[in-house]
């Protein structure tokens, strides 16, 4: 619609100019005329088309104040078409931003478990198609229960959403990190070499998230540590679909704190 008004500006511009062109033509005739008329004794049908092209310069310059006024209308539509796109991105960014947030975790901002298992079906195409590995974690946090009852639910959720930082802050491009119920998370690890590259970075999320967290509370710093179980089931060995891999994966996080290991895999 902008750039159709532009255009339509560009060539009602043409057209005033070429009219504008013509009107000084036609009062410097006139002038000419009028000058000459008296030293020529000309008679009557000279006097007739003088005063005839008077009425056309008359007509002229109404014509370029209708002119005029078109091009007033067409720059007030043009601001109103500006001000209505500006609204409709604006629009369209909160609608963006709200559908975001709507499979974002409120407190930790990662994905929240509709998102995984939508991206966990996106990567099962991909691995399938270029005949990729996959692997999904179940993380469960231990500890949290205590530093809940021992500092209060916003101690907890601090440490929950420091977890999710250095878990944010771990992921590759390729990789999601989400969050579950409770005390638990989510990890989906794409195009992986083997089963030991897999532990290797299972280990490295239990030396990470071991680490103690300096959170405020009150008027201190308090440093509670938390450890994590971890659950790993692969595809295609352990599960072709998002609910058989998420179900392996907990069934390993079940045997690991069964006998009391950090990592287990299905």
């Amino acid at each position: 619609m902008k750039d159709a008004l532009s255009k339509v500006k560009t060539q009602l511009a043409g057209a005033r100019a070429a009219l504008d062109g013509c009107a000084r033509d036609l009062d410097q005739l006139h002038a000419v005329i009028a000058r000459e008329l008296p030293r020529s004794g000309i008679g009557i049908a000279l006097g007739s088309a003088l005063a005839k092209q008077q009425n056309v310069c008359e007509r002229v310059d109404g014509v370029r104040n209708v002119l005029a006024g078109i091009d007033r209308t067409i720059e007030g539509a043009m601001r109103e078409q500006v001000a209505l796109d500006r609204e409709l991105a604006r629009l369209i960014e909160q609608e963006e931003a709200a559908r975001r947030a709507a499979f974002r975790d409120q407190l930790t901002g990662l994905a929240d478990r509709t998102l995984f298992v939508n991206r966990l079906e996106h990567g099962l195409e991909q691995a399938k198609r270029r005949k990729w590995t996959l692997a999904v974690m179940v993380l469960d946090i231990a500890r949290l229960g205590a530093v809940n009852d021992l500092l209060g639910r916003e101690a907890g959720d601090e440490v929950l959403k420091m977890i999710a930082g250095r878990l944010s802050g771990a992921t590759r491009g390729e990789d999601t990190v989400g969050r579950g119920e409770g005390s638990e998370f989510l990890y989906l690890l794409m195009d992986f070499r083997d089963a030991e590259n897999v532990a290797m970075i299972a280990e490295r999320f239990v030396r990470t998230i071991g680490q103690p967290c300096d959170i405020a509370n009150g008027d201190r710093v308090v440093s509670p540590s938390v450890t994590v179980g971890i659950g790993v089931a692969i595809y295609p060995k352990d599960g072709a679909t998002p609910a058989q891999l998420l179900k392996g994966a907990r069934a390993a996080l079940a045997k690991a704190k069964e006998h009391r290991i950090a990592i287990a895999f299905a």
